[in-house]
């Protein structure tokens, strides 16, 4: 469960950063759709909230 929990965290990481697997433009759309699937992955599959600030992006000013 732990190792699970590294993973996942390393991957939200890289994900927020946004270039690791995504281009610049499409990063800031991608990101917090990513994120949102990859919390739910989480809840269900390891039982652990995790929280994430998100900054907002363009599209939600």
């Amino acid at each position: 469960m732990k190792q699970g929990r590294m993973i996942l965290l390393r991957i939200a990481d890289r994900t927020t950063q946004g270039k690791a697997y995504f281009g610049k433009a499409l990063s800031n759309l991608l990101a917090v759709k990513v994120l949102m699937s990859l919390i739910e992955t989480c809840k269900a599959k390891y039982k652990f909230r995790l929280t994430l600030k998100v900054p907002r992006c363009f599209c939600c000013q």
